[in-house]
């Protein structure tokens, strides 16, 4: 190990430190804030059930932690149709939702897999299925491929948003 004797020394340890960092699929270089900065957070979800057996919700998106600042509020009337999402215009513009998308497609795979697979169950009229199977995987690989391709059309949901909250809103309803 080299010991560090003078400010120079200094110096390139610290341009080493950062090149290693920047270089590293695992570096710490962002900080806590930062990373915070780069997530969403499903806040503040109220469900009930409408007259029509539906589950209606209401939830605000916040950015960071549950403590950040509110992006949106999302609210669904329970009737089977759309989300309603009402962007918080005094502090973020409409470029935000595109960044809660991004952080869906990035974060959400396995929801959305989880989400798939409950629809398959629907369609087939099962209670169970082995992941192993087959005929499961066959159905999921368009909705996965859709999903890391980011191709909305082919995912048959009206907003990956509205997806979202929906399933993380049932989620909660149902558990």
């Amino acid at each position: 190990m080299n010991t560090i004797k003078t400010p120079k020394d200094l110096e390139a340890f610290l341009e080493g430190q950062r090149r290693a960092a920047e270089d590293s699929k695992w570096s710490t270089a962002k900080t806590i804030k930062e990373i915070k900065k780069d997530t969403y957070t499903i806040c503040k979800i109220s469900t009930r059930l409408s007259r029509k057996g539906w589950v209606s919700y209401g939830c605000e998106i916040r950015k960071g932690s549950s403590r950040g600042k509110t992006v949106c509020w999302v609210d669904q009337a329970g009737e089977g149709g759309s989300e309603f999402i009402n962007i918080n215009h005094k502090l973020f513009s409409k470029d935000e939702l595109d960044k809660i998308e991004n952080y869906i497609y990035e974060n959400c795979l396995t929801q959305w897999i989880e989400y798939c697979t409950q629809m398959y169950l629907i369609e087939k009229q099962l209670k169970s299925v082995d992941n192993n199977d087959p005929k499961l995987k066959e159905y999921l690989l368009p909705y996965k491929n859709a999903f890391i391709n980011k191709n909305i059309d082919e995912m048959h949901v009206e907003s990956l948003i509205g997806w979202w909250t929906e399933d993380t809103a049932n989620n909660k309803y149902y558990s």
